[in-house]
């Protein structure tokens, strides 16, 4: 049942990755990109801005991009007839890799990312909006991708915008899941508390584990939910087919909220499915076109087969897959990440995500794509057990020459069905083959588990302050140490060290680091902006260092109007009893905050509380 939302997975995880690596325009003009203050987060689009940056430019390209679907949803059919695929689904490829060249090369992701950092007076986090903006985009396109729209024929306008909703129901679900999910991150920006630090940490491993959990209990939970109220689910009418389903549910012993009519004329064929992990919140299918076509011995076979999914937690499974397959790119992309600084070369940014989205498809093609044969097949299995191979077979070809189906035909996740019925037919009674088929399918829960183990572990290992500290910082200190004189090439060292220290709070370490920094790059606003706050904040910190951390503070403040700059600025007057000097330079770093230059991972209340503290302790204020 999740297999029609796969595509727009693959299309979240190819436009994170467009936001994650430099514009089409970085790549080819070489450009490293901006650095990045220590302990202060970029966003994914931070120092990445492409070339539509005005509202009524980008508005003008978000519209073409959904409009890219009119013009297809217009093709002649005949131009689509040598495609091996239904009408639809060619239809779809040709919008998702129009769509998705489109927004590449356009830069849209990043120029969304940037405008929403600067509107709005930064309340919005611009990396999350893009996305749920993007995503929002492509729904539309998709929905107009798939059939003829004529804005100009007034007379069936009413009936066509009906019938662009009614295609927009299909995806409904899974992107109510993930539009919601890039809107907490907006909801939590706006309404968050200020802060309570100035450079709060990463919540770790856990943190991340945290959050995966949460949105598949969410899918578990609300998709089943989405799923009925978007495609407009109708409970099975009562009667003959109604009764033999819920008899046999009985029989085999699983329980489900409600059985449901599967939509035929939403899905373009008939068929049956189970939604949802947890009973309460977990429905049946099943089509009343396939169940006027069967026996009621062949309707108890298909309900036996779906029943077998729920006996035996096909679908845990296929979610604890899914996690396991996350938690390991992030902890291999980090651990790459590590050893690319370790060993000096590092890898680039765009080749990492790419290298993402190219194992996910691999994984999905693959790896999910196994799991689906195996679970099906025992699922076959469970109606053999109940109703005997005959009626599974008569269910399985009528099933297939009511939608069209080669019996020959196998799929990524499905065997053919003559390969289907063929496995169990067997002379033997008890089928030798049903108890085989389930001792591998006991291995592959059990490889499923030891594969999210193993993720699971290489991501609390990578994440972990062993190996950023004792592995990373270790060794790059060491090598460092060698160097007689640091040279532009070891920046990225040195930033990566003084940022381990500070974040101990290790600050003669950190001020070090800095130094070299400095030494360097003598003229860097940020390399001078974070040497000044750590001299500044340092416990007792004597004349000399507040006026040295002063006068680098000013000096970056000459050099850019970075909101957290100034900030710095308000603090080394502060520390040096210059009270109406702080309250300006506060003043300054609250309106360049607002105006979304500079901001950093600070919210808007932070430097709100700067002034109002500042401004407390100058008397001219009132």
């Amino acid at each position: 049942m999740f297999l029609p939302y796969i595509p727009y997975l693959i299309l979240l995880a190819c436009l994170t990755a467009l936001l994650a690596a430099p514009p089409v325009g970085m790549w080819l003009g070489g450009n490293g990109g901006a650095e990045l203050a220590p302990g202060m987060e970029s966003g994914l689009a931070s120092g990445m801005e492409a070339g539509l940056e005005s509202g009524w430019e980008l508005g003008l390209g978000f519209l073409a991009l959904a409009l890219l679907g009119g013009i297809i949803g217009n093709l002649p059919q005949r131009w689509l007839e040598r495609s091996k695929m239904s009408g639809g689904l060619r239809r779809r490829a040709i919008f998702m890799g129009v769509w998705l060249g489109s927004v590449a090369v356009s830069g849209m992701p990043h120029s969304l990312a940037s405008f929403f950092d600067r509107l709005a007076a930064g309340a919005l986090p611009g990396p999350e909006t893009a996305l749920a903006l993007l995503m929002f985009n492509y729904w539309v396109g998709e929905a107009l991708a798939l059939d003829a729209f004529n804005p100009w024929d007034f007379s069936t306008l009413g009936a066509q915008v009906r019938r662009l909703g009614w295609r927009m129901r299909l995806p409904g679900p899974i992107l109510v899941v993930i539009l919601a999910g890039l809107a907490l991150p907006i909801l939590m920006q706006t309404f968050m508390p200020p802060d309570a630090e100035r450079h709060p940490l990463g919540g770790g491993w856990w943190s991340i584990l945290g959050s995966l959990l949460a949105m598949a209990a969410i899918a578990g939970l609300a998709v089943p939910l989405l799923m009925r109220a978007c495609w407009g689910l109708r409970p099975l009418p009562e009667g003959a087919l109604n009764s033999a389903v819920r008899d046999e549910l009985q029989a085999n012993g699983v329980k489900v909220a409600n059985v449901l009519a599967w939509p035929d004329a939403l899905m373009g064929f008939a068929t049956a499915g189970v939604v949802g992990v947890l009973p309460p919140f977990r429905y049946l299918l099943f089509s009343p076109t396939l169940g006027a076509r069967l026996t009621e011995d062949e309707v108890r076979a298909v309900t036996a087969h779906e029943a077998g999914h729920l006996r035996h937690g096909h679908l845990w499974f296929l979610m604890l897959a899914l996690l396991g397959f996350v938690l390991l790119a992030q902890g291999a992309t980090t651990g790459l990440l590590m050893t690319g600084l370790m060993t000096g070369w590092e890898i680039p940014l765009w080749l990492l995500v790419v290298g993402e989205v190219a194992a996910l498809l691999i994984f999905l093609r693959f790896g999910l794509g196994f799991l689906s044969r195996n679970f099906e097949r025992q699922a076959d299995g469970q109606a053999v057990r109940r109703t005997g191979t005959e009626h599974l077979a008569s269910a399985l070809n009528k099933l297939a020459l009511l939608n069209g189906i080669p019996l020959e035909r196998t799929n990524w996740h499905h065997y053919g069905i003559v390969q289907r019925v063929g496995f169990f037919q067997e002379e033997a009674d008890p089928n030798p083959r049903l108890a085989d088929h389930d001792r591998r399918v006991r291995k592959i829960k059990a490889g499923v588990a030891v594969f999210f183990a193993l993720a699971l572990g290489l991501q609390a290992l990578t994440a972990s302050e062993t190996a950023t500290v004792f592995v990373g910082e270790k060794v790059l200190a060491g090598r460092l140490a060698r160097v007689e004189q640091p040279g532009p090439e070891h920046l990225g060292v040195m930033q990566f060290l003084a940022s381990q220290a500070y974040a101990r709070d290790d600050l003669l370490e950190a001020e070090h680091y800095f130094r070299l920094i400095l030494a360097v790059t003598p003229d860097d606003p940020t390399a001078q902006n974070n040497l000044a706050w750590v001299l500044v904040t340092r416990p007792q910190a004597a004349w000399g260092e507040l006026d040295e951390g002063l006068r680098l503070a000013r000096a970056a403040a000459s050099n850019t109007d970075e909101a957290y700059i100034w900030d710095t600025l308000a603090e080394s007057y502060f520390r040096l009893n210059r009270m109406e000097e702080a309250y300006e330079a506060s003043g300054k770093a609250l309106a360049q905050a607002q105006a979304g230059v500079g901001r950093g991972s600070a919210s808007l209340g932070y430097y709100q509380g700067r002034v109002e503290r500042f401004g407390e302790n100058t008397p001219n204020v009132r």
